[in-house]
């Protein structure tokens, strides 16, 4: 049999010939396509900031508010944008829908106790069940904050002493409630000199003998000059950030497994189509296309069943993420069947063309579910796919696995995927049917 005749008969050939190609192709246009500059990414990234200072008010210099300068020297330095809120518990709910990657919570002492020179405290709460990147930002930012926070606490408390030694001569201000309390200023005590001796009686006049005058030297007093008292010595470091999680993940695992899982599920969908695709392409010279559409149909369903169940079996062994199982595992399903039936509607209707769609989706899918790092960060031309749930099945991924908003899975979103897919698989093999009755 010449080759030509036995690539004819056998498509499969013809697919072995241009597969090579098509990985290279694939592969390398992908990961030339998709790299993701950290710095700009970083760039984007935002920290929401509750300022709740109150300030505080010394005598003879009027109110100061620390925090207000803090932040100020923190928007100039950070490498991440900031937000104001006005309150600690719409902070959380914007890091809570992934809005902000931490929250920097400055109480309302915050410039009492720097005045008052002892240890003052700030909060940087950040979340685990956001991208990879997110997380590891939102790890590292209380360092940073911290560092920054404790330059321009120094630098208030030299403005407090500096302020205070100005006020010296100026009339004592009455004490403002809840506000640190005028400093008192000792009175001022001058002593001379040399004081001259007090007047002594002069002695009666007797007989004496000679005696060389002894010199007695001259005993000087320093004068006392006026002191400010200096501002407590702090027992401790200047500033404190405690750093807590609003949602964290049990273990370093769960931070893995959303990508893993999702990527691990698309692949699965992608090799079950095209399984049963070629499975099921020679049937349809046999003019059975209600019992292809059937399979095509069917499979998928059952086959992501088992798939989903061996997944969320792995995660809860290797995670310890049992809480969750039944809802995961249901939902597992539905997005995998949806990704098996779409992989399988596309070489339904485009054929062999379909490899030039179905496995870019599968590498890009990572990119707008905001797996690795904000959907932000995916290139331009891919922004006309956000209509579809890929960042939604993340973040219920996420929120099943770690925690995060609550009613976020998207049920009904993927049961539209699914229900179109399925039209369009039945569409597609009937076009092809009645492709393949013309040409014989």
């Amino acid at each position: 049999m010449k080759l030509s005749e036995m690539m004819r008969v056998q498509p499969i050939l013809r697919g072995a010939l241009i597969a090579p190609s098509l990985v290279v192709l694939v592969f390398v246009f992908f990961n030339l396509t998709a790299t993701v500059d950290q710095n700009a990414v970083v760039q984007r990234l935002t920290v929401g900031i509750v300022n709740l200072d109150e300030g505080v008010t010394l005598a003879g210099a009027g109110p100061v508010h620390v925090a207000d300068q803090a932040v100020a020297a923190l928007e100039r330095q950070l490498p991440l944008s900031t937000i104001k809120f006005p309150d600690e518990p719409s902070a959380m709910t914007a890091l809570d829908r992934g809005v902000i990657v931490a929250a920097l919570i400055l109480p309302p002492d915050f410039s009492r106790t720097i005045a008052s020179g002892a240890t003052a405290q700030a909060r940087v709460i950040n979340t685990d069940h956001l991208s990879v990147l997110e997380t590891q930002v939102g790890r590292t930012v209380a360092g940073q904050l911290q560092a920054a926070l404790t330059v321009a606490v120094l630098s208030a408390r030299t403005q407090f002493a500096t302020r205070l030694g100005n006020a010296v001569a100026a009339p004592a201000a009455p004490a403002t409630p809840g506000l640190v309390p005028a400093v008192p200023v000792p009175p001022v005590t001058v002593t001379p000199l040399e004081a001259p001796p007090a007047p002594v009686a002069p002695a009666p006049a007797t007989p004496a003998t000679a005696t060389p005058a002894t010199a007695t030297p001259a005993t000087t007093t320093p004068a006392t000059t006026t002191n400010v008292p200096p501002l407590p010595a702090a027992a401790g470091p200047p500033l404190i950030v405690a750093m807590t999680a609003l949602h964290a993940a049990a273990n370093p695992v769960l931070l893995q497994v959303p990508f893993v899982m999702s990527f691990a599920s698309w692949m699965g969908s992608l090799i079950g189509g095209i399984l049963l695709f070629f499975g099921t392409r020679p049937l349809l010279r046999g003019g059975a296309t209600g019992s292809v559409a059937l399979v095509r149909t069917v499979i998928p369903v059952f086959a992501t069943v088992l798939a989903a169940l061996m997944g969320v079996l792995l995660v809860g062994w290797l995670g310890g993420a049992w809480e969750h199982f039944w809802e995961l595992w249901a939902f597992r399903w539905l997005e995998m069947a949806a990704s098996m039936m779409t992989i399988t509607a596309l070489f339904s209707l485009l054929g062999f063309f379909a490899f030039l769609v179905a496995v870019p989706l599968v590498f890009y899918q990572s990119m707008l579910a905001g797996l690795l790092a904000p959907p932000s960060a995916a290139p331009a031309w891919l922004t006309w796919l956000d209509r579809a749930p890929f960042y939604e099945t993340t973040v219920a991924l996420r929120t099943l696995l770690i925690g995060g908003p609550a009613n976020v899975i998207p049920w009904n979103a993927l049961s539209v995927v699914l229900g179109g897919a399925i039209v369009a698989i039945w569409i597609g093999t009937l076009v092809w049917s009645r492709r393949g009755r013309q040409r014989a």
